[in-house]
């Protein structure tokens, strides 16, 4: 077994090998056809947009108190906004107070009770228009070179499947641990004192110290049978690892005569995690561009996803389906979870038409360990309650599809019994009509719920958003609540 593991780690990783220079290959006759110097011209272009795309979304907003300063180019004003965009990627309302004072044109009024209100809506219209402009002009231009850019995306692709394949080879090469070799022997010897026959069993230790077991056994003809045989096994690997053990999935009809079972046992999870999803459909829209995901993973992890696709209706759910499905068919299969978000943008790229992108809200539960990863792309922020503590994970990104590379961000994070952890998509913050600071506002919302059923929270929150947009549904909306509990 051993010799053949190697071998096939051998063979493993020289097709990685070769698919990596094949990679290489592309990418050498990519820089041919997409020069430095058009690059830069590109990326020279982006003020211009910038500033068009500003002076005509103001052309209505004359009665805005900044009107003239910001359409009047030779203040420097529109300058620094956009000098302040390229630096945060995210201008905010004390931004342009910080700007308009550098020029000496002091905003007054801010300690004005009366006036404020007006004040600050003023300001959060140009804040908006600035925020708006700058994704578009990303966006453009990041399409722009999208469509030169077909040999780096294949580049990209094939980088990502060497990757993937020397992952798997190196999976093998760590399920070959002769620490657990007299453990082996041990559990062998005990499941045929209870008439269990196994053909082969590997253990290995993940990095968060639970134990995984596999393998190969008999199947039983009776039902009764085979649960009974379940139980036994799994009370041999509790007294053999002094830790509980629990079956953790089966494939069946394995083998020449399909008489072959492939068990997986792992550590049983020292917490356990409760969730519930509810949406709703943008107003006149045929269907949602929200897509969702719950899945086990292989090592017991659960993965919990949302994928948001640009805009409603039938373009944003193809967008968002596919990254889900993606997701689920590359974590499935053992990929490691940088790879498989590699393959899911170049994948993107490949099948999505104009303007059809989608984000990606990612969380993997270690429920053994007690922690919480969370991969963002282009996603609203992660809100982790407990009690009355709000904590805001957060991040700004592309979105998926839109690079060559993933813009990716992932956080870790502590999590323990009582933390309900509430993942949304931006029609459901951006449904608040009156707050100004709408992520700050539905932080201080979660606060002062006092319910901890996963399915009725969910609930709430789409009712509140409803009714902060005055009963419309103006985006798609979707909420995934997880609860974790002892």
């Amino acid at each position: 077994m051993l010799e053949e593991n190697e071998d096939t780690i051998y063979k493993l990783n020289s097709v990685s090998e070769t698919i990596s220079g094949l990679s290489e290959s592309y990418k050498e006759a990519a820089a041919t056809i997409v020069g430095k110097n058009e690059i830069e011209q590109e990326g020279s272009k982006q003020k211009e947009m910038f500033l068009d795309y500003m002076i005509e979304e103001m052309e209505d907003k004359t009665q805005n108190m900044l009107y003239e300063d910001i359409v009047n180019q030779d203040s420097g004003i529109l300058d620094d906004i956009y000098n302040a965009v390229i630096e945060k990627d995210e201008i905010h309302l004390q931004d342009i107070v910080d700007i308009f004072e550098k020029h000496n044109s002091f905003i007054v009024g801010m300690d004005n009770e009366n006036i404020k209100k007006n004040v600050e809506t003023d300001i959060s219209e140009i804040v908006k228009i600035a925020n708006e402009s700058w994704k578009i002009v990303k966006l453009n231009l990041a399409i722009k070179m999208q469509k030169k850019d077909a040999q780096n995306t294949i580049s990209a692709e094939l980088h990502s499947i060497s990757r993937a394949i020397s992952s798997m080879a190196e999976n093998i090469s760590n399920k070959s641990n002769e620490k657990y070799e007299k453990v082996k022997e041990q559990i062998e010897i005990l499941l045929l004192q209870k008439d269990i026959g196994i053909y082969d069993i590997s253990i290995f230790e993940q990095k968060n110290g639970r134990v995984t077991v596999e393998m190969y056994t008999k199947k039983k003809d009776d039902i009764t049978d085979e649960v009974n045989k379940t139980q036994k096994i799994e009370e041999i690997l509790t007294k053999v690892l002094k830790q509980k053990m629990i079956l953790q999935k089966q494939k069946n009809n394995l083998g020449k005569d399909g008489d072959e079972t492939l068990q997986t046992y792992t550590s049983e999870d020292k917490m356990k995690i409760t969730v519930s999803i509810a949406g709703k459909t943008k107003e006149n829209s045929e269907e949602s561009g929200d897509n969702t995901l719950k899945l086990k993973l292989d090592d017991g992890k659960m993965l919990i996803a949302l994928s948001d696709g640009m805009g409603s209706g039938k373009e944003a759910n193809k967008a968002s389906d596919i990254v889900i499905k993606t997701i689920k068919k590359y974590m499935n299969a053992g990929f490691e979870k940088e790879v498989a978000l590699d393959l899911i943008n170049t994948n993107l790229m490949a099948k999505a038409q104009n303007e059809t992108f989608a984000s990606l809200d990612l969380g993997i539960f270690d429920l053994y360990e007690g922690s919480l990863e969370l991969i963002k792309n282009c996603a609203c922020p992660t809100f982790i309650k407990n009690g009355k503590n709000v904590k805001k994970i957060h991040a700004i990104s592309l979105p998926t599809g839109i690079l060559s590379n993933v813009d990716s961000v992932i956080f870790d994070t502590d999590i323990k019994p009582g933390d309900i952890v509430v993942m949304c998509s931006d029609g459901v913050l951006e449904a608040n009509m009156e707050a100004i600071d709408k992520e700050e506002a539905f932080s201080d919302f979660l606060k002062n719920i006092k319910i901890e059923n996963t399915k009725k929270i969910a609930d709430i929150i789409l009712e509140e958003a409803i009714d902060k947009s005055f009963g419309h549904i103006k985006d798609d909306m979707t909420v995934i609540v997880a609860k974790i509990n002892n």
